[in-house]
């Protein structure tokens, strides 16, 4: 009877720490985004730096929610331990498998750091490929080039 009373209350709380993770997402991105509309004139500021703060919030409400979440089920706990003491040696495996990713990460950091260009720039590759830039998120470029098409090009070809 215990069992079932904490299992139910345990439930109840993961319920509970994912909509309220949504909910301050939801908040955040309106915050966000009123306070582009409100400021983008004044600041003349680039766009793409607000949708790496969205998503970036979005990734720590998340990555929040889930670790209170893995600490109130008790296998979880046991697990999250576990794969904390060989995290030496599994982010050695992780970076070596994801050694391009990372390095487009890298340079879509520094693309949207440095600004070499912003939304809206036409700008031309060295393949010969040329167009507007559309949207610049961590891994890649999109580019739109004058037949209309969509360019997907990774950020560490760009820098």
């Amino acid at each position: 009877m215990f069992t079932l009373y904490t299992d139910t209350l345990r439930l109840v709380l993961i319920i509970a720490i994912l909509i309220l993770a949504s909910v301050l997402v939801r908040t955040a991105h309106w915050s966000i985004n009123r306070y582009v509309n409100r400021s983008a004139f004044a600041l003349c500021s680039n766009p793409a730096n607000y949708r790496f703060l969205q998503r970036a919030t979005t990734f720590l409400i998340y990555a929040t929610a889930l670790t209170i979440i893995a600490h109130l089920i008790p296998g979880l706990e046991k697990l999250a331990s576990t794969l904390l003491a060989s995290a030496g040696i599994l982010s050695v495996v992780i970076g070596l498998a994801t050694q391009q990713t990372f390095g487009n990460l890298v340079s879509g950091i520094f693309i949207i750091v440095y600004k070499p260009f912003r939304v809206g720039d036409t700008i031309q590759l060295f393949n010969g490929n040329q167009g507007s830039v559309e949207d610049i998120t961590l891994q890649f470029t999109v580019i739109r080039n004058p037949e209309n098409r969509r360019i997907f090009v990774p950020n560490s070809v760009i820098s």
